[in-house]
């Protein structure tokens, strides 16, 4: 399962994966699409969307303005999304003056304000300003981790028995982490693609079985070197349990060995 805060559209997009290979959730989950090709998401109302289609409509024509087209290119851009409008307010390398990302964040403010009082609720980071409308079903701070729950009640992955591994990159990813903790806190496993101490001391707060990776390659590498033909046939035949070794030393063999090995995953 992919688990994102892009739109379901976008990412089948630019996916080369072939269709029915992966589950997608998108939108933090609160859109996913199963590998079978059927769709689910939350429930909004006509009204909460009526709102999201006109402040989209009015985002857009700010953005084509000389003075804030810059918003558009730089980060996240824009992003629609399911119930959400993601708006870039700097680059990760900062690249704007703090006084120029906070005037946008006002004028992103005062426009949902404009669009739909109290109804549209306005959450900004250092980098991203999101957008999405009031309920009391709180899908304003909905996360990944709901997303997780989501999934779960609507298809059965059977999170509960495990194994799960969940991998991510940033703190945005930690609720899944917790969400399978929850569920099946002796067989969950995490690999994170960091260099940041704080996020490091986060995932392994809540997770011991975590294994910290500098680059997304080395990410991709580990899970290449067990995802083999010869590893899901063996799994098929004996239906044994499997376990993550989350050890440095464990890293190295993944990394360095070119057998065929086994690793436990599922999420």
């Amino acid at each position: 399962v992919f688990m994102t805060s892009a739109p379901l559209q976008g990412l089948k997009d630019v996916s080369v994966m072939p269709d029915g290979t992966f589950m997608y959730g998108c939108s933090k989950g609160k859109e996913f699409l199963t590998n079978q090709g059927i769709y689910y998401c939350v429930d909004i109302s006509e009204q909460q969307e009526r709102l999201m289609h006109a402040f989209n409509t009015r985002i857009k024509q700010i953005l084509k303005r000389p003075e804030y087209e810059k918003f558009a290119l730089i980060g996240s851009g824009l992003q629609i999304k399911f119930a959400q409008t993601t708006i870039a307010r700097n680059a990760p390398t900062g690249g704007l003056p703090v006084e120029e990302s906070e005037s946008f964040l006002e004028l992103v403010t005062r426009i949902a304000r404009e669009v739909g009082g109290t109804q549209l609720v306005v959450a900004s980071t250092t980098y991203d300003i999101e957008i999405s409308p009031k309920s009391e079903g709180g899908l304003q701070a909905w996360h990944k981790g709901d997303g997780v729950n989501l999934v779960e009640s609507k298809i059965g992955l059977d999170l509960a028995r495990g194994p799960n591994l969940v991998c991510g990159d940033a703190a945005s990813d930690l609720p899944m982490v917790e969400a399978l903790m929850k569920k099946c806190p002796e067989r969950t496993y995490s690999i994170f693609v960091t260099t940041d101490a704080g996020l490091e001391q986060q995932v392994r707060a809540l997770c011991p079985h975590t294994l910290i990776v500098p680059t997304p390659d080395t990410l991709v590498s580990i899970l290449y070197h067990f995802a083999t033909p010869r590893v899901l046939e063996t799994v098929s035949e004996s239906c044994s349990p499997m376990t993550l070794d989350c050890s440095e030393e464990s890293h190295a063999e993944a990394c360095d060995e070119n057998e065929d090995e086994t690793l436990g995953g599922g999420y």
